[in-house]
C-alpha cells in the first residue's frame, strides 16, 4: 500500500482483511476512509448482494460512513431497505441503524415494520433507529402504539421514550392506563422525567 492510499486502495484492503476474517483490521480500514465520491457508494452497494454473509455486513457498515461522506445517502436508500429482510439477522440490524444513521426518513415506514420482525435484536435495533430519527418519526410511532400488535407496540413505546419531545408526551398521555404494561411504563416514566406528572397530579 501506498503512504497515501486512495479510496480504492483502502477497499481492496478492505476486502482483504474480510477475507481473513480478520474484524479489527477491517474496521481500520473503514475508518481510514475520509474521502469517497459516487463511483464508491455505487461500489459498496453491489457488496450488499454479495453470497457471503461477511462481505454483506462489512458493506452495510462502511456504505454508512462512504454515503455520508459523498453526501450520496439517496444511492443507500433501496439497497439497505432490502438488507432489511435479509436473512442474516446481524445484517438486518445494520441496516436498520445504518439507514438512521445516513438520516433515511423515507425508510421510517420500513422501520416500523421491523419492529414486528422474529428476532429480538433486529427489534431492538428497529427501535433505536427509529428513536434516532427522532421526531419525524414521532406519528409513524403513534400509529403503531394504537395499532400494532403487543411486541411491536412495546418498541415503539421505548423508542418514543428517547425521543423526548412535546409531540411525544401528547402522545404517551394517552397510554398511562393502557393494558400493555411496558407501554405504561414507558408512558409513565418519560412524562415524569419530563417533569409532566406533576401537572396532571396537580390538576
Amino acid at each position: 500500500m501506498t503512504a497515501n492510499p486512495t479510496p480504492s486502495d483502502l477497499l481492496a484492503s478492505l476486502r482483504r482483511a474480510i477475507e481473513a476474517q480478520d474484524d479489527d483490521l477491517a474496521e481500520h480500514f473503514v475508518r481510514r476512509l475520509t474521502t469517497a465520491d459516487g463511483a464508491l457508494v455505487a461500489e459498496l452497494v453491489t457488496w450488499l448482494d454479495d453470497p457471503d454473509t461477511d462481505r454483506r455486513w462489512w458493506g452495510v457498515r462502511t456504505l454508512v460512513a462512504v454515503a455520508g461522506l459523498a453526501g450520496d445517502g439517496a444511492t443507500a436508500l433501496d439497497p439497505l431497505r432490502k438488507r432489511l429482510r435479509d436473512d442474516d439477522a446481524s445484517i438486518r440490524c445494520a441496516a436498520a441503524l445504518a439507514l438512521a444513521e445516513l438520516g433515511l426518513v423515507e425508510a421510517t415506514d420500513d422501520l416500523v415494520e421491523t419492529l414486528s420482525d422474529v428476532n429480538g435484536w433486529v427489534r431492538a435495533s428497529a427501535a433505536d433507529a427509529l428513536a434516532l430519527m427522532g421526531e419525524k418519526a414521532v406519528p409513524a410511532l403513534a400509529t403503531v402504539l394504537a395499532t400494532g400488535p403487543q411486541g411491536a407496540r412495546s418498541r415503539a413505546a421505548h423508542a418514543l421514550s428517547k425521543i423526548r419531545t412535546l409531540e411525544t408526551a401528547e402522545v404517551f398521555y394517552r397510554y398511562l392506563q393502557d393494558e400493555n404494561q411496558l407501554v405504561q411504563a414507558y408512558a409513565y416514566d418519560t412524562l415524569d422525567q419530563m417533569g409532566f406528572l406533576r401537572t396532571i397530579l396537580v390538576v
